[in-house]
């Protein structure tokens, strides 16, 4: 019999920011009945669908919240958001990664002190509005690839979306133009947890014919680790859950199971149960093996 072998990330299943966020809600619920949270409190469907089950409520305004309590999702919001919710009575419960909530303070900080700040992201991204809400709406927004003249600007602050990979940071620090700049501080705001699973991705390539990525399409950090094992030349699908996998698998000897930050670990553990069923039925045996 012919075996395949499943190299399985430990990383697989939440990071602990989105773990802790799910557990805040979760109790926010079971202690308040109702809860309402501002957007998704993370970007996986089945999280989603979790906490509408307990009681969570999905809105776009602070308003629909009114006298109620509101969950900050964990990619964080702007101050005005906060500012809001005590004027009009709402009790918050500020799910928000600690590592956004640290840059948050620090913009604010920084713009203070007179810094303009650069952000190194995608402009509509829920983390990176966040963000700009610390310095009035006022940050350049770029995408690091075009070149970026900072004149008019004697004391600048750069750091990146958390998702970004270390090599679009590094390209982007190159890409500015820095001449009439007295002062450039670059923070380092990639997240530890997204550096470890780009990192497992670039790794595992080098090992294996294809690649699993399991979560929501929607997540910034899923999609990269999708896109690094693309770029690698490696064969890939991202899918969301065990329905959508295929038998393309199969026709490697040795495979790859990974997931996003956002994507709970008993979805990986439905998709492995999945990839075993199919094997069994062709014939073909699996054998584990767990990567750092």
């Amino acid at each position: 019999m012919r075996t395949v072998q499943l190299y399985k990330s430990k990383m697989n299943g939440f990071c602990n920011g989105v773990k802790r966020a799910v557990d805040m809600t979760a109790d926010a619920a079971a202690r308040y009945g109702r809860v309402f949270c501002l957007g998704e409190l993370v970007h996986n469907k089945r999280v989603t669908d979790y906490l509408k089950g307990i009681g969570v409520e999905f809105v776009d305004t602070v308003q629909a919240a009114a006298g109620g309590v509101l969950v900050i999702r964990a990619h964080g919001a702007a101050k005005r958001v906060y500012d809001e919710c005590e004027q009009k009575g709402i009790t918050v419960v500020d799910a928000t990664c600690p590592s956004i909530t640290r840059m948050h303070a620090i913009v604010e900080r920084k713009y203070k002190d007179g810094y303009r700040i650069v952000i190194v992201g995608e402009s509509r991204h829920p983390e990176v509005i966040g963000i700009n809400g610390w310095c009035d709406d006022k940050a350049i927004i770029w995408n690091g690839e075009d070149k970026l003249d900072l004149i008019e600007c004697e004391k600048v602050f750069l750091l990146y979306q958390t998702t970004l990979t270390y090599e679009k940071s590094l390209a982007a620090a190159k890409n500015i133009v820095k001449e009439y700049a007295k002062t450039l501080e670059v923070f380092d705001s990639i997240c530890y947890t997204t550096k470890s699973r780009q990192e497992c991705v670039k790794t595992i390539v080098n090992s294996c014919g294809h690649v699993i990525i399991v979560g929501d399409g929607s997540s910034t950090n899923t999609r990269r680790l999708y896109d690094i094992a693309v770029e690698s030349g490696c064969s890939a699908e991202l899918i969301e859950d065990a329905r959508m996998l295929s038998d393309a698998f199969l026709r490697f000897d040795n495979v790859a199971l990974l997931s996003g930050a956002s994507t709970p670990v008993e979805v990986c553990d439905e998709v492995e149960a999945e990839m075993v069923r199919i094997a069994r039925d062709r014939r073909v045996s699996i054998r584990v093996v767990c990567k750092a």
